[in-house]
C-alpha cells in the first residue's frame, strides 16, 4: 500500500505510493505471491521493509486496517515511511558493533540504539524521532565511521 514502485525490471506496472497494489487481496495478503517473478514483480520479492508494515499496523495502530478505518490510511503510510527508515538505521547501526569503533563512536552508537530502541516505539516515538532528527543523526554517526573501515 504505502510505497511506490515504477514499471520496469522489477515491477510489471507503475503503483503510486498509498494505493494498493492490485494484487494485494482482502486479507491484505499478495493474491500472486507463489508466482511474483513470472508475473513480473521480482522487486516484491526482494523487498525487505525490516519488520516496519507490522510494526505500523500491529504496534502503532493496535492491528486497525485502513480498509476498515479510511480515515487511517494516510497516518499509516506517513507512519510506515517514519519506520521504514529507522528499521533501517537500527540495523545499520547495529551491524557496527564488529567494527574497531574508537571510545566515542562506542558511546555514540549506545547512544543511538538506545534511541532507536523497540521499547519505544509509539506514535509519540516517531514524532519525537523527527523533531530529534534521529535518522540524520544515525546517518552522520555512520558516515564518521568511514576511517574506521
Amino acid at each position: 500500500m504505502a510505497p511506490a514502485f515504477d514499471e520496469g525490471p522489477q515491477f510489471a506496472i507503475d503503483k503510486p505510493a498509498g494505493l494498493p497494489c492490485p494484487h494485494l487481496g482482502p486479507d491484505h495478503l499478495c493474491t500472486i505471491h507463489a508466482q511474483l517473478t513470472d508475473k513480473g514483480f521480482p522487486g516484491c520479492a526482494t523487498y525487505d521493509c525490516l519488520g516496519a508494515g507490522q510494526l505500523v499496523t500491529q504496534h502503532l495502530f493496535k492491528g486497525k486496517s485502513w480498509r476498515d478505518h479510511p480515515d487511517l490510511a494516510r497516518p499509516m503510510i506517513d507512519a510506515f515511511r517514519a519506520m521504514r527508515d529507522i528499521q533501517d538505521m537500527l540495523q545499520l547501526v547495529d551491524m557496527t558493533e564488529t567494527l574497531n569503533l574508537s571510545e566515542d563512536h562506542a558511546v555514540e552508537r549506545a547512544r543511538l540504539l538506545a534511541e532507536l530502541a523497540p521499547t519505544r516505539w509509539s506514535p509519540e516515538f516517531l514524532v519525537r524521532a523527527e523533531e530529534t532528527d534521529l535518522v540524520g543523526r544515525c546517518r552522520t554517526y555512520l558516515a564518521s565511521l568511514q576511517s574506521v573501515v
